[in-house]
């Protein structure tokens, strides 16, 4: 079943706000367009310790800020402000949530190069 969103993978990390995600114009993506970019944890039995399966969950939120045939450049979105990223930036500094360097206890929070990217 296909849902029609769009989806990619991280294809490189620039630095800890920007990724590179495998998707561009000829597959749909558009500037402004957002997507959720998805971990994997597998699960084990307790008893045996193999996989039994493996549970997905968001990582991080992202914008595309730059669209070529076949590679988008994202960010995480200003989290405080007007909503008008320029006068968001001058006002209040760049207020995004870095996409790598925060240690989690439960699962891995940073973005990985291969994490799955899923328009939202």
């Amino acid at each position: 079943m296909t849902t029609g969103r769009i989806t990619g993978k991280v294809a490189e990390i620039v630095d800890k706000y920007t990724i590179i995600l495998n998707i561009g114009t000829i597959d749909g993506v558009r500037k402004d367009m957002r997507f959720s970019i998805k971990g994997k944890k597998q699960i084990n039995d307790p008893d045996s310790g193999k996989p039994i399966g493996y549970y997905k969950y968001d990582k991080a939120i992202v914008v595309i800020n730059e669209v070529q045939d076949k590679i988008s450049i994202a960010r995480p979105p200003v989290s405080i402000g007007l909503g008008i990223p320029s006068v968001d930036s001058f006002l209040f500094g760049d207020e995004r949530k870095p996409l790598t360097d925060e240690p989690s206890s439960l699962f891995n929070q940073n973005v990985e190069i291969g994490d799955e990217a899923i328009q939202t």
